[in-house]
């Protein structure tokens, strides 16, 4: 299991009653020139693109969804991460399971034993959906900051009026905004005897007593924030229970079916693949999805190894011109500083630096 991390009451925080622009500044270690820039350009500092198909395949495991990334410039992204350090370090519930120290998918599932009636949801679209109001009335409200500290904290952490998809502290700032929200829910299942647990957007119950009453009035709740829930989903008693990616079952927690699906379907694409680039791609796929499972499967380790050993057997001569994308984009709020960018005229024209963005990613 894991080690509960170190945390203090919202009080201490650093944040708390925060009501100076440059005191804030020397939090976040940035200057207040570059805060200057974040507001002016901000769509300039990120990358907005679509998730690449990197199987393209027809096969029913590998279909590829495609979602919208809204990706920060490397100097933003700093900063947003060191406010992210800072804001994990206040006291969270025990029932969160995302974007915190010693947690993880994995002690999301522990929570859930094989046994018990299990009931799930999820938000609709919570990143695109998290109102930059609420995420404001985090820092006003219960961090307590002046309203011009609470409004750049904002600016910091949103894109426009919404949490962009790619920050990395838009895991829990979208709960962080949204805590009430969480904590009512969280009522509700003790009020019924059962067990909660959060993942980003994932809402998970179990217990002894009948979990799938909780559906009806979580979703009442979760309106009620100006937010939908969705992919609702129940499980008796008795019946494997799959949470976060794992599936706990009678004998133990192993994988769900739908990734030895998955793992059968990159080996079929492999043996397919008749160039050294597209067998550098799966090889990879499985590599990965079999050190994921090593907590799971026996011998996981010994064929992640082993594809390892031909990846590096099939790699020699391939050139990997995709190495770090983001390189191309450091460093940009200092270079606009330096060359003293002005604002963009109009509408058009940032539409169309945005396509260009998108174009070098």
């Amino acid at each position: 299991m894991y080690q509960p991390e170190i945390q203090y009451p919202i009080e201490r925080s650093p944040l708390f009653g925060l009501q100076s622009r440059k005191r804030m500044c020397a939090l976040l270690g940035c200057t207040t020139a570059e805060l200057a820039v974040i507001r002016r350009h901000k769509r300039k500092l990120y990358n907005h693109f679509e998730t690449a198909d990197k199987y393209g395949s027809q096969h029913p495991a590998l279909v590829h969804k495609p979602r919208k990334i809204q990706s920060p410039d490397p100097d933003l992204a700093k900063i947003q991460a060191r406010l992210m350090d800072l804001l994990k370090r206040i006291e969270l519930p025990d029932y969160l399971h995302s974007a915190r120290k010693n947690r993880s998918y994995k002690t999301n599932a522990q929570c859930h034993k094989y046994g018990h009636g299990v009931a799930k949801l999820d938000v609709r679209k919570f990143y695109e959906s998290t109102r930059d109001s609420y995420v404001y009335q985090f820092f006003f409200g219960k961090l307590k900051c002046s309203p011009d500290v609470a409004h750049r904290l904002t600016e910091i952490a949103c894109l426009g009026r919404r949490l962009p998809t790619g920050s990395p502290l838009s895991p829990l700032m979208s709960f962080l905004a949204y805590g009430d929200m969480f904590n009512e829910l969280a009522n509700l299942a003790k009020a019924m005897e059962l067990s909660i647990t959060v993942y980003v957007d994932d809402i998970v119950v179990s217990g002894a007593t009948k979990a799938s009453k909780f559906i009806a009035p979580a979703k009442k709740i979760i309106a009620r924030h100006g937010l939908s829930a969705h992919k609702f989903s129940v499980r008796p008693a008795g019946a494997p229970i799959i949470v976060t990616g794992v599936c706990n079952t009678e004998k133990g927690a192993t994988i769900p079916p739908a990734r030895y699906r998955k793992i059968r379907a990159l080996k079929e694409e492999l043996g397919k693949a008749k160039s050294n680039e597209r067998r550098v791609v799966y090889l990879k796929a499985l590599i990965g999805q079999y050190r994921e499972a090593s907590s799971f499967i026996s011998n996981a380790k010994s064929h992640a190894m082993a594809y390892q050993r031909l990846l590096e057997a099939t790699s020699q001569g391939v050139k990997h011109k995709a190495r770090n994308k983001g390189r191309r984009r450091s460093g940009r709020i200092k270079a606009m500083l330096a060359n003293q960018v002005d604002a963009p005229p109009s509408t058009s024209s940032q539409a169309k630096s945005s396509s260009a963005l998108g174009n070098k990613g």
